[in-house]
């Protein structure tokens, strides 16, 4: 009833005729999106699973559109926050990285000495 007069009236007067508090009409537009963005939660949550946690955001979204269900890429982006699920290959693993440096002198067997003539010009002798 707020939500549909609320073009109307302002949102305070509405409450205040109502006896419902402001706050209490966020937090039902809260709850409400929340029912909204977990519509499809089990369905991500089983391709997520079936795909031994590795498919992220794109290929579930993709999965989803070949079994007809049309859902945006930043929606499972949503959901999958909201149940906290991570695929495998965002989480940055740990590179083994050679203890040994190129440190060998290379040796100058062209022997080329530069001097420069002008600021912008470089030349060799």
């Amino acid at each position: 009833m707020i939500q549909s007069n609320r073009h109307r009236h302002s949102l305070s007067w509405l409450c205040r005729c109502l006896g419902v508090s402001r706050h209490y009409f966020y937090y039902q537009c809260k709850t409400r999106l929340e029912k909204k963005v977990l519509k499809y939660a089990q369905e991500i949550q089983a391709i997520f699973n079936r795909s031994y946690q590795s498919y992220g955001t794109r290929r579930i979204r993709k999965v989803l559109s070949n079994q007809g269900i049309i859902v945006s890429r930043r929606y499972v982006a949503k959901v999958m926050k909201a149940l906290s699920l991570k695929s495998k290959y965002t989480v940055k693993r740990y590179k083994n990285h050679s203890k040994e440096v190129n440190s060998v002198l290379i040796a100058n067997h062209i022997t080329a000495k530069f001097y420069s003539g002008h600021k912008s010009k470089c030349y060799c002798r």
